[in-house]
């Protein structure tokens, strides 16, 4: 019974999709479903072709060369910096590896090079956080 209520959600979900779309929407829908009808599609499946035809993502390559260029800029704030790396790595695909990618272009691109050294020298293993913590703490002394 709840599968199909699922159904019915979906298939109410496809229609006002379709419906909102419009014409030119619908035909590069069309298009795209190739012999199977839009209509015909589950929710998911049309959401996902308009996501990744309108709105691709950019090639990894280039994102982890973006990445990789960020530095802190004269007069920019920590909690500035590092958010604009966190964005520069939306789309690199780190993984698992996430959060020591974040730590290690956070540390490297310190225009600070006191606290740069200060961070590169610690004795204990540096996440994201407590490089943060660490670089504020020493840009405050």
């Amino acid at each position: 019974l709840a599968s199909k209520g699922n159904e019915v959600a979906d298939r109410t979900k496809v229609a006002i999709l379709v419906s909102h779309i419009g014409n030119r929407g619908y035909n590069l829908l069309k298009s795209w479903c190739g012999v199977a009808k839009p209509t015909d599609q589950g929710y998911a499946a049309l959401k996902k072709l308009l996501t990744d035809h309108l709105s691709p993502k950019p090639p990894v390559a280039s994102e982890r060369f973006k990445f990789h260029q960020v530095k802190q800029r004269a007069g920019e704030g920590l909690n500035m910096y590092l958010a604009r790396v966190r964005e520069a790595a939306r789309y690199c695909d780190f993984g698992a590896f996430y959060d020591s990618m974040i730590c290690d272009r956070f540390v490297g691109g310190l225009s600070n090079a006191k606290t740069r050294d200060h961070l590169l020298n610690s004795t204990t293993p540096l996440t994201t956080a407590t490089a943060f913590d660490k670089a504020v703490a020493k840009e405050n002394d």
